[in-house]
C-alpha cells in the first residue's frame, strides 16, 4: 500500500494526495517535509508523481552547492 502523504500513484487515497507532495532531497526527507504541488517542477517521464522529486527551491540550492 502506498503512503498517502507522498502524493504518488494513480488512485489517491485522500483528497490531498494530489495537492501535497513530499520532497525527497537530503534536507527535507528525514523530516518528511511536504509542500504544495505547485512548488515542484515537472517530473521525469517515468515519474508516477507527475512532478519533480525536489521542490524548485531545493533544486536551486542543490545546483548552487554543486557549482
Amino acid at each position: 500500500m502506498k503512503d498517502p502523504i507522498t502524493g504518488h500513484g494513480k488512485d489517491p487515497i485522500y483528497y490531498y494526495d494530489n495537492e501535497i507532495v513530499q520532497c525527497s532531497c537530503k534536507e527535507c526527507k528525514p523530516f518528511s517535509m511536504c509542500w504544495p504541488r505547485e512548488m515542484f517542477g515537472v517530473g521525469q517521464q517515468d515519474n508516477l508523481r507527475g512532478c519533480a522529486m525536489w521542490t524548485l527551491l531545493c533544486t536551486q540550492r542543490i545546483k548552487k552547492q554543486r557549482e
